[in-house]
């Protein structure tokens, strides 16, 4: 479980800091360290990489869907 919880939060962070490390392969030093410590993938560096691929085409499609914009709309009008 503790080592599912350390990938995933890695993979989480890239996911966040996309544009910060969007031209740089970065999930490739974990499958790296997953291939030396254990000489095969542990199941959530794969799982976590798919989800982190998908989250840029889902995230784009999300926002330009009426419901996103209504959401976005009324969570700016609370800043005012």
């Amino acid at each position: 479980m503790v080592q599912s919880h350390k990938r995933l939060m890695l993979l989480g962070t890239v996911g966040l800091t996309e544009a910060g490390v969007a031209r740089r392969p970065i999930p490739a030093p974990l499958v790296a360290w997953d291939f030396a410590s254990r000489r095969r993938l542990h199941p959530a560096t794969p799982w976590g990489g798919l989800a982190v691929i998908a989250q840029g085409p889902v995230r784009d499609w999300l926002a330009k869907t009426d419901a996103w914009m209504a959401f976005a709309s009324w969570a700016t009008g609370m800043l005012s």
